[in-house]
């Protein structure tokens, strides 16, 4: 065999996953990641991936994770490598911030240290691909490892300002998608401190992007559906607006004493019908005319309603991902036409794992992509990736039942909106009314 066979040969035999070197201790691969070959670092980078994916090595990993890390995130600062390579880096860093046994914050601000100056200096210095995946790392390995909240509180405002300048699509599309994924992690009240950036991802379901536009539609149905009312600053009025609905209440309440008075001092019935009508003919024109003032505010959810629903009508390609976007669409149209929550499962031996609501869902998804076929493996095994999600398992009869259980007649679900915020359900009608 001549030489030229020989590294061919070598070459090839390390661009795939070897089966033996998937069973060898984590400590194994890190001198083959600081090979100057790039087959070798692949390699090693793709049996580490199978390793974190579909393996417990929670003592190995703990032993030596700042070694490991360090040189996984060395080969993404290093120049000139190729894309494949810094996917299968990128990747990688995820898995291992998600597997058990790290010291978690040290993880964390170890990863951050590398990561942050690649994409502070975004496009300038690195590849798009480079930088998209530093952020969307970052954001999963922030999730899962930071541990104090004005560290946590930073990360999101440094996503943020990312979102707030950046210009390209892709930047800006993993910059959003990183943003609402911690964003996930965060009580009602804190969420509504945030809500500052909705204005301009507002804007962004118009883009050309199709991946941007998906995302921006996500951002704003998750930010729809877990703004509190509550810890929001009182807007000037409405204080106005409440002492009107107790003078308005009132009113009927003297209304209905003049109405009985007068029954009692000899009005017949039929005259006193006829007098309540008209009062009522008056109210509902009054109610009406302050209605007109106090939806103005609307237009806007209005606006972005039909920025979305035009995603879906004029979308004509049939592709795979278009099919698969417009029913994301879809769900995102349920929440903010109905507050229809998008519900997920997952089967996992013989449980299965009910996920209700944007939270889980994009928590879910974002899992879905990192671990692949390994995420059952890992949800039976990592209790720090379970506790993230507060749901419920069932057996498979049990879940048949509670599938059957939250599909809801068509008169129960107009039962539930006539019961809603006199001001949601009164602009969701005239929505509907004005597409008619």
């Amino acid at each position: 065999m001549n030489i030229r066979t020989r590294k061919s040969n070598h070459r090839a035999a390390n661009d795939t996953v070897s089966e033996t070197e998937s069973f060898e201790e984590l400590s194994y691969f890190i001198p083959l990641l600081k090979e100057k070959k790039s087959a070798v670092r692949v390699g090693a980078l793709k049996n580490i991936i199978e390793v974190t994916s579909f393996q417990q090595r929670t003592d190995q990993l703990h032993e030596i994770e700042i070694d490991l890390i360090d040189v996984v995130c060395g080969i993404l600062t290093t120049p000139n490598k190729e894309e494949e390579e810094l996917k299968l880096a990128i990747q990688a860093i995820e898995l291992l911030s998600i597997h058990t046994g790290t010291l978690r914050h040290d993880f964390f601000k170890r990863v951050k240290g590398f990561l942050s100056p690649i994409i502070t200096d975004s496009t300038e210095y690195h590849s798009v691909v480079l930088v998209c995946g530093a952020i969307e790392a970052l954001s999963v390995t922030c999730l899962m490892n930071c541990s104090q909240p004005d560290s946590y509180d930073h990360t999101i405002e440094f996503i943020a300002d990312i979102i707030r300048t950046e210009k390209n699509k892709q930047i800006l599309n993993s910059a959003l998608k990183a943003w609402i994924l911690l964003l996930t992690k965060l009580d009602k009240s804190k969420i509504n401190q945030h809500l500052e950036l909705l204005d301009r991802i507002s804007e962004l379901p118009s883009s050309g992007n199709n991946d941007l536009r998906i995302t921006s539609a996500i951002a704003v149905a998750f930010l729809v559906s877990e703004i509190d009312p509550s810890s929001l600053s009182p807007v000037e009025g409405d204080s106005d607006y409440e002492d009107d609905d107790e003078d308005y209440d009132e009113d009927e309440e003297d209304e209905e004493d003049e109405g009985s008075s007068h029954t009692d001092n000899g009005h017949s019935a039929q005259e006193s019908n006829i007098q309540d009508e008209e009062e009522e003919e008056e109210e509902e024109e009054e109610y009406s005319d302050s209605d007109s003032e106090d939806y103005e505010n609307y237009d806007g959810d209005n606006e972005i309603i039909q920025l979305v629903e035009d995603l879906v009508l004029n979308s004509s390609e049939k592709t795979k991902a278009k099919v698969r976007s417009n029913a994301l669409l879809r769900k995102v149209l349920k929440t903010l036409k109905a507050g229809d929550p998008p519900r997920e499962y997952l089967q996992v031996t013989s449980e299965t794992y009910f996920f209700e609501g944007w939270r889980a869902y994009i928590q879910l998804h974002q899992f879905k992509k990192v671990l692949r076929n390994g995420l059952t493996f890992q949800w039976n095994l990592n209790k720090d990736l379970r506790s993230l999600f507060k749901t419920q398992s069932f057996s498979n009869h049990e879940m048949e039942r509670h599938r059957r259980s939250i599909q809801p007649s068509k008169s129960k679900q107009r039962t539930q909106s006539l019961k809603k915020d006199r001001r949601n359900t009164s602009a969701v009608y005239a929505y509907h009314h004005n597409d008619a």
